[in-house]
């Protein structure tokens, strides 16, 4: 009997860790058409230089609106900032500086030098599993924090120019 009452108080306890871990990870992803985007692109620019970083850089329009303000655009596994341009506020820019492939290393000897080294960054991973073009944007509007996925965010390529 005693064996039963443990058994039943482990299982109500499981359930409850379950039921609250379910409700913190759900957000709400808006699948109406709450937020109106007229353009969205992205670039992947070079810097120019040989194992120089590079930018990834996104760009959404909506349409005017006073009571949306885009936040942030998780895109390619990345948490990218956006902000309104000063030529237009309904225009909302981002960028993301890939980390340059290089890295300047001490290698010595005595080990107190090596210290000076740079760590690594370690990047936070998204909340999300997105396809290759898939964009979802982190919006308020009337000061709720929601979600936009875009399904096909598409990328204009930039023209090479020799130097």
């Amino acid at each position: 009997m005693k064996n039963f009452e443990t058994l039943c108080i482990k299982v109500l306890m499981l359930l409850v860790v379950v039921t609250f871990t379910q409700c913190a990870s759900s957000q709400k992803i808006d699948m109406k058409a709450s937020l109106q985007i007229k353009d969205s692109y992205f670039q992947e620019i070079p810097s120019g230089m040989a194992d120089g970083p590079t930018t990834l850089f996104v760009s959404f329009e909506i349409e005017k609106n006073n009571e949306v303000e885009l936040t942030y655009a998780f895109f390619r596994g990345k948490k990218i900032e956006l902000k309104k341009t000063n030529s237009n506020p309904n225009i909302y820019e981002g960028n993301y500086v890939y980390p340059a492939k290089m890295q300047d290393l001490i290698m010595s000897g005595d080990s107190k030098e090596e210290f000076k080294n740079q760590l690594p960054e370690i990047e936070r991973k998204i909340p999300f599993e997105l396809k290759a073009n898939e964009c979802m944007l982190q919006y308020i509007q009337n000061g709720e924090e929601k979600l936009f996925k875009i399904e096909n965010l598409k990328q204009i390529v930039l023209k090479n120019f020799p130097m």
